[in-house]
């Protein structure tokens, strides 16, 4: 039998091709991250859109001490969202950024203490600020319908999000973006 004899790699060479890929595609995302930041210095609005992502500057403290008045956070755009995203969508011509918190399909209750249960189970949210018990004018247990995700904010006492009818549920499609890296400043600099 003839042929040509194949190369097959080993692990180490595998796994060496795996980090060069990931170090390429990381210093690529950081080029478009300083480029949008540059752009944004330069256009001097509050956020500015692309094709693929967008960059908003925080301008209140629903979301704090997760983000903080002043910070620049890359969104990619995106009409998808996991529980723990940070989405931004509009209401009434303001735009919001709140956490996603249960997503199609998810039931969720607020106790009086402010303990927030996902499918019977209470979760952890190591990223609140403060612990509020106010469960807004929403009725629990709450079944959150296709298309639609149940957002709130960290910082609960400041935070006007899903619990309260003036928000309500967020359809999928009005979500902008989902939270990727703070930018500014330099050094918060972090991935979200």
């Amino acid at each position: 039998m003839t042929g040509a004899i194949q190369y097959r790699p080993t692990l180490e060479e595998l796994e060496a091709e795996l980090r060069r890929i990931r170090r390429r595609n990381a210093r690529w995302t950081w080029v478009k991250i300083l480029l949008l930041l540059v752009a944004t210095a330069f256009v001097g609005g509050s956020y500015m859109t692309t094709t693929y992502c967008t960059l908003m500057r925080v301008s209140g403290n629903s979301m704090g001490n997760t983000l903080q008045v002043g910070d620049v956070v890359v969104f990619e755009k995106s009409t998808q969202a996991v529980r723990g995203d940070i989405v931004a969508f509009e209401r009434d011509g303001v735009l919001l950024l709140k956490r996603v918190i249960a997503i199609p399909g998810d039931q969720i209750s607020i106790a009086l203490d402010g303990t927030v249960y996902l499918n019977g189970v209470v979760i952890n949210e190591e990223y609140l600020s403060d612990s509020v018990s106010d469960g807004g004018d929403v009725a629990y247990p709450l079944t959150v319908p296709d298309g639609k995700v149940f957002v709130i904010g960290d910082n609960r006492g400041e935070s006007i999000d899903s619990r309260d009818n003036i928000v309500g549920l967020v359809s999928l499609d009005e979500i902008i973006g989902t939270a990727g890296a703070r930018v500014w400043p330099v050094e918060r600099l972090s991935g979200l």
